[in-house]
């Protein structure tokens, strides 16, 4: 150990005497020969050797040491989930190791992360993992943000590419979802992904793809951000696939929910989601489409029903809450009905007509519907009468005009992210290649690009 420690420390520091810059993948290169030097104990490379590799000089063998310690401590069992798998970590101090990961993603060199991402990232899936199986989620937010900003760092420019998706992103929504701490989750969801991060050594894993959506789907509609959820959750269900994942069908479950909700019927997938995902996704989801069925017939008791009957399978797929704000939408759509046809009514003729089940519940209801500007109304409390109004909004204020222009300038950025795209395709010698080889065949840009 004491030579490792020797061999790596003269690395770093010939390079600084000769005032050359380091080589890292040289150095990443000597550690990867001297990977028997981790079958040491654990406690001991975390107590005295971790100290010797201050941060964030020495980031790679510090990483490398927690990585090895990781690998070699908790259960390779492919019939756990990866938050079980990390329950049980075998001849290791918890507490001292997520405490070195910890400093580690918070207080490491871009420049050497870039050389070993791979195995950085597969600390921050430990990490975040551990933290949610600890019910300390909130502790790990922080970290696993600034490392995203490790991640996205480019070296080129000096900055930060807040546009790239790493594996790393679906951590800190996981964390953000097991805290129910949506601030840094927001402003992440908020970037557009024009990019993804690419790793030297392996390609993109779809998996951490599919979880980015799926749990961005997730806290919108936490955030009751219902449009911005749909998308998400569109993203899922459309990726390119041969066969179902799980998650595709615990997408589309909260997408039929979501539909109901928001638009008041199941929104029809888009033309090029597979047909092979359709097919297959639709008999799976049977207790979904019927509830789906019963709510757009306006079925009250048929809907109760089978929010009853399947209580027990929505607990498991996590739907509880949108199954109760789904009863309780189906009330908001008979009221809002109510608006186009009458100018006043009373609360116990709404309860009537609604479906309601007793006037308090019919005032409360339809209180929080002006406060979100569902409806417009008035509430008589001496008669107990309800006044429906049209639309104030004149749509001649500032904070309208801004929203507008943020709109416009939005569409803007769009336009010029798609004109580059396309160029970079355009340009690209795979597509060039593939174009030539086509000339004369009768196949177009379309077919090609289906092939």
């Amino acid at each position: 150990m004491e030579s490792f420690v020797s061999t790596i420390r003269s690395l770093y520091q010939q390079n600084e005497t000769q005032q050359k810059p380091l080589n890292y993948s040289e150095i990443y290169n000597t550690i990867n020969l001297n990977l028997d030097v981790f079958n040491e104990n654990s406690d001991n490379l975390l107590n005295n050797v971790i100290p010797v590799f201050t941060l964030p000089d020495y980031t790679l063998p510090n990483m490398a040491i927690l990585y090895g310690i990781i690998s070699k401590s908790h259960i390779k069992n492919t019939n756990l989930n990866e938050i079980d798998a990390v329950a049980t970590l075998n001849g290791v101090n918890e507490e001292k190791l997520l405490a070195e990961i910890d400093n580690l993603l918070k207080n490491s060199d871009p420049s050497q992360v870039e050389v070993a991402c791979d195995s950085f990232c597969e600390i921050c899936h430990f990490y975040s993992n551990k933290l949610v199986q600890l019910n300390h989620a909130k502790k790990g937010l922080l970290s696993i943000n600034q490392a995203i900003n490790t991640l996205q760092f480019d070296s080129n420019t000096g900055k930060i590419n807040s546009n790239q998706l790493t594996t790393v992103h679906a951590d800190l929504l996981k964390l953000s979802l097991s805290s129910k701490n949506f601030t840094l989750a927001s402003k992440l969801i908020q970037n557009e992904i024009l990019d993804i991060k690419k790793s030297p050594t392996s390609s993109f894993d779809s998996k951490y793809y599919l979880e980015y959506f799926y749990y961005s789907g997730c806290i919108m509609a936490s955030l009751k951000q219902f449009e911005e959820s749909l998308f998400y959750f569109e993203q899922v269900i459309n990726v390119p696939a041969t066969a179902l994942s799980q998650i595709m069908i615990d997408a589309y479950k909260k997408y039929i929910l979501l539909s109901l909700i928001n638009k008041g019927k199941v929104l029809p997938l888009p033309k090029y989601t597979s047909r092979i995902v359709i097919n297959q996704i639709k008999p799976l989801c049977g207790v979904y489409h019927e509830l789906a069925a019963a709510f757009v017939a306006y079925e009250q008791d048929k809907l109760n029903n089978l929010c009853h009957r399947y209580q027990d399978a929505f607990e498991r797929d996590k739907n509880n809450g949108l199954i109760k704000q789904l009863q309780n939408s189906f009330y908001k759509i008979n009221i809002q009905k109510l608006t186009k046809t009458f100018i006043t009514l009373s609360l116990n003729d709404m309860v009537a007509k609604a479906k309601l089940p007793n006037a308090k519940h019919a005032e409360n209801l339809i209180l929080n519907m002006i406060r979100d500007r569902e409806i417009f109304a008035t509430i008589n409390q001496k008669d107990g009468m309800v006044s429906f109004h049209d639309n104030p909004e004149k749509y001649d204020n500032p904070e309208l005009m801004h929203q507008l222009t943020s709109q416009i300038f939005k569409c803007i950025d769009l336009d010029m992210n798609i004109k580059q795209m396309d160029n970079e395709i355009t340009t690209h010698p795979h597509y060039i290649q593939k174009c030539q080889a086509n000339i004369g065949t009768g196949i177009d840009e379309v077919d090609q690009l289906l092939q």
